[in-house]
């Protein structure tokens, strides 16, 4: 058998609006919000009070191009360009990887910033100031989300809830950009695809955007870009853009976009990749400890992958497993890389 429990349904008498910035604000910046109590009959709720509890989690603004496999895989499931996070300024122009469905991934932790009990105004309203400059001096790499949780308790004890959010973020929009190959083979054709989007999604129509590619080159192991190809080119209504151009000599490169506003704000974004000859090894060119990316996003059954197999350290031994079928393991694959980099 099974047990249930009825309970006595009441209709609400009244409703709980929390007014808050709909665009996302400055870093920094304080912002006001309201609570509006009033009955549905059009009166305010005069005798009562505001539970208030504001909390606040970091939050990353990623974008991802669409591709055809998203419905099953997700988001970015295509992404295959590493984190280059020693790159100088790399925080302020890379792009974030999306988290891996195997990978230990915890939601953000919560902190309240205020839990406070506020009478009602005569109008029916309550006003709370919530000030984000110790957000940003403690935790300024990343952006945050305020919520607002609010329970209103009217003189007949009837509780109402209402709820409203706000992103404080650090730039008022980001660039992301992303090409259609993991590596490039000397003479070949770089689509560049970019996109920039507001913190809460919305497209960045702009007509002064510069696409710059650089060639990296390594001094007492610091970089050093020379500047060999540039464009100008704007955003359209989607706040994308596109731009093709030919992969220059073997090496390693930087593509930068910068997107430029009317009120003087300027946002950048940018790949860090890798062009190759017969004989590229990379000795001359700094890695992250251990990279793989192959030569395309998605392939079809019998077509061959290209994997560029990258490391830190010269000479390196790398052991490639590829991951069992149909309960079947191959042998693993055994590669001597004779500098920094190869291609299987």
């Amino acid at each position: 058998y099974r047990q249930f429990r009825v309970e006595e349904y009441k209709k609400p008498e009244f409703e709980v609006i929390v007014d808050a910035p709909e665009e996302p604000i400055t870093l920094g910046d304080s912002f006001k919000a309201k609570v509006t109590a009033k009955y549905y009959f059009g009166s305010p709720v005069t005798k009562g009070e505001a539970q208030v509890k504001v909390k606040r989690t970091s939050k990353t603004a990623r974008f991802y191009p669409i591709r055809p496999w998203d419905w099953l895989y997700g988001r970015g499931y295509a992404f295959y360009q590493p984190e280059h996070t020693w790159y100088p300024g790399w925080k302020g122009w890379g792009c974030i990887a999306p988290p891996s469905p195997w990978g230990n991934w915890r939601n953000p932790q919560e902190e309240l910033i205020m839990d406070e009990t506020l009478p009602l105004g005569p109008d029916g309203t309550v006003e709370v100031s919530i000030d984000t400059a110790l957000a940003l001096e403690l935790h300024g790499d990343t952006d945050h989300e305020y919520s607002l949780e609010v329970d209103v308790t009217d003189e007949s004890r009837r509780t109402i809830h209402g709820s409203g959010s706000v992103t404080a973020a650090r730039h008022p929009f980001e660039v992301f950009v992303s090409l259609d190959q993991g590596f490039y083979d000397q003479g070949d054709t770089i689509q560049l695809e970019a996109h920039a989007r507001t913190p809460d999604g919305k497209p960045v129509q702009s007509d002064e955007v510069a696409v710059t590619l650089f060639q990296v080159d390594y001094q007492d192991g610091e970089p050093v870009e020379t500047a060999v190809h540039a464009i100008e080119t704007e955003t359209d209504e989607d706040g994308q853009l596109q731009a093709t151009f030919q992969a220059p000599d073997a090496g390693q490169f930087r593509v930068l976009v910068r997107v430029s506003t009317e009120n003087g704000v300027s946002i950048d974004g940018g790949r860090l990749f890798v062009v190759r000859t017969a004989d590229f090894d990379g000795r001359d060119y700094r890695f992250n400890t251990l990279e793989l990316i192959p030569d395309r996003d998605t392939y079809a059954p019998g077509d061959r992958l290209r994997l560029m197999i990258n490391t830190e350290q010269e000479n390196s031994t790398v052991v490639l497993f590829i991951n069992p079928v149909n309960g079947i393991y191959q042998d693993p694959i055994i590669l001597r890389l004779p500098g920094k980099s190869l291609v299987k």
